[in-house]
Formats: structure tokens, sequence, C-alpha cells
């Protein structure tokens, strides 16, 4: 991948974080800045990039859903300004990125 714009996306509350959460945060930012990768992080403002037709069928209260169609929508935008984008869930406990690991997985 060398010569290639990459980018490495994560979202998450930025109020009452869990600790292990901060630590996956961490690994994964160290792990994209390890490989000149570009890191991105939003709070909240993540749901900004519900376009309305999701926010019109999809109701309040199913967030994975409606986090689906996000994270999508923002990996779309960010295509245009990188050759890859890479999406890291924050908040599973299965996120471990570390220097040892040669990949993603």
């Amino acid at each position: 991948m060398k010569n290639r714009k990459i980018a490495l996306l994560q979202s998450f509350r930025k109020s009452d974080v869990p600790a292990w959460v901060s630590l996956c945060q961490s690994s994964v930012k160290e792990y994209a800045n390890a490989n000149n990768w570009s890191y991105m992080f939003l709070d909240d403002q993540f749901f900004n990039f519900a376009p309305q037709w999701a926010r019109d069928k999809v109701s309040a209260n199913n967030l994975c859903t409606i986090s689906d169609v996000c994270r999508l929508e923002w990996i779309k935008s960010e295509l245009n300004n990188f050759d890859i984008v890479l999406w890291v869930d924050i908040d599973r406990k299965s996120t471990r990125l570390n220097s040892s690991h040669t990949d993603i997985s």
C-alpha cells in the first residue's frame, strides 16, 4: 500500500468513555501513525452523516442501523480525499491493534 493515501476512521462519544474504549482508541491511533495513515475521530457529530431518507425510515431508538448508514456515508465522503478508507469499531472489545499486527483483522 505504498504511495496510497489511507485514512482510518473511528467514532465514539466523548463523555463517560470506559477505560478499555480509550485504550482501543489509543492503540488504533498509534497503529495509524506508525503506518503514516491519517487518523480521524468524530464524537456524536458522526450522526450528522445520516441522510434525511435514513432519518425518515429508521426509528430514533435504532442506533445500530443509523450508525451503519452514517459510517458508510462518512467513508464515502472521505474517499474524495483518500485512496483507501478503513473503519475500525471503537466499541468492540475485539478491536485490538498494536504494533505487533501486520494487518487489520
